[in-house]
């Protein structure tokens, strides 16, 4: 009797921690697909508004006057230069890493425990660089007098872009509430398996080893959980 409701108890804890950890799951993967799902925001073209057009009595009947609607201007600007590199393409790459750089700096400074760090593709994917013609410099100083090349990029953070950095970063900290959870329900399964282990065991030897019994219990489900958090 004892030993079934030991374990029966264990189960259900182990039942409601799997179902808590499968809605966090299902919730992490549908901000997923939402967030892949979502187009790159169109290129800024100025457009007329709707009630924009009166007609000008100055001129001839018919013609309408339209007032072109100015652009929101960025969050945050900022330009960035990367270093000399053998090749153009290794220019861009550098230019665009350090340009990453840039916006997470940015973003940890106004959001503190920000954690998400922007790639070079997240960058270009949602326009938020516009890239300069890469320069080429003779370097006197090396004796080869190799052509190298630096790239300049301007990074511009607008409402859209903020929205998605702060998205990616929610999805970020789910992932990692989900392998937390996951080192939990591996702790208790590793506890439930000593305890279980040391049930039968001492049922089997009618209780004449059940104090060696129980601080090996104890330590294996220990050692089970201090080996799977540092290795999972």
């Amino acid at each position: 009797m004892r030993t079934s409701v030991i374990v029966a108890l264990l189960m259900v804890g182990l039942v409601a921690v799997g179902i808590r950890m499968q809605r966090r799951h299902w919730a992490v993967c549908a901000e997923s697909v939402a967030y892949a799902d979502q187009p790159a925001p169109p290129a800024e073209v100025e457009k007329a508004p709707a009630k924009a057009e009166k007609k000008d009595k100055s001129h001839a009947p018919g013609l309408l006057s339209r007032v072109p609607q100015t652009p929101a201007p960025p969050i945050w600007k900022t330009e960035v230069t990367g270093d000399f590199e053998t090749t153009p393409e290794v220019a861009r790459k550098d230019a665009l890493l350090k340009a990453a750089g840039q916006v997470a700096g940015y973003m940890q400074d106004r959001f503190p425990g920000f954690r998400y760090q922007p790639t070079p593709k997240f960058l270009t994917d949602h326009r938020m660089v516009d890239e300069a013609a890469p320069e080429s410099e003779i370097i006197d100083s090396l004796p080869d007098k190799p052509t190298m090349h630096k790239q300049k990029v301007t990074v511009e953070l607008r409402d859209y872009h903020l929205a998605q950095l702060l998205q990616e970063d929610r999805r970020e900290r789910s992932v990692d509430r989900l392998w937390q959870g996951g080192r939990v329900l591996g702790g208790i399964v590793v506890a439930l398996l000593a305890l279980i282990g040391y049930v039968r065991l001492d049922d089997w030897t009618k209780g004449y080893f059940s104090l060696a019994l129980k601080f090996t219990a104890l330590t294996l489900a220990v050692a089970g959980v201090i080996l799977l958090w540092w290795l999972v």
